[in-house]
């Protein structure tokens, strides 16, 4: 583990257990390094349609008098998306939102994070849904992102 931060350890472990939970799920470690059918987890990116994002904030404050410990909190940035090939929202939004949740699942799974001492906390926090259509049918894109404590 990083004693600078827990941020590359979280990736690690949401990407991990991602993969194993959601099987039907394309999950990138950031972007897409390959073209996927289907539904696409991103973690550690805030839109997957730029070429530059966002992956992961933190700040960290001295914990103790002493100096030897630190506090950090950690956001980290997901994205789903999905497609359907008609005109019909109700299924890719359903599909979104389900993946979403399978990663809440996740957090709430001591599992998850077993490798990584120090975490006090990890919570689903803020959401932000968009569904368009186009000539090919109707997309979806669901960003999240997750928050985290930890003592370094």
């Amino acid at each position: 583990m990083s004693l600078t931060s827990v941020v590359p350890n979280l990736i690690d472990a949401l990407v991990t257990a991602a993969t194993t939970a959601l099987p039907d799920v394309a999950v990138f470690d950031g972007a897409a390094t390959e073209m996927a059918e289907g539904p696409m987890l991103f973690v550690g990116v805030d839109d997957p349609e730029i070429t530059s994002w966002v992956a992961a904030s933190s700040t960290q404050e001295w914990a103790l008098a002493t100096m030897t410990a630190r506090n950090e909190q950690v956001t980290i940035t997901c994205a789903v998306s999905t497609y359907a090939g008609d005109l019909a929202m109700k299924t890719p939004r359903d599909q979104a939102f389900s993946i979403a949740g399978t990663v809440q699942g996740l957090l709430r799974d001591p599992a998850t994070f077993a490798s990584i001492s120090g975490l006090l906390f990890a919570s689903y926090e803020k959401q932000t849904f968009r569904q368009y259509h186009d000539g090919l049918g109707s997309w979806c894109l669901l960003t999240f992102q997750l928050e985290f404590k930890a003592r370094i």
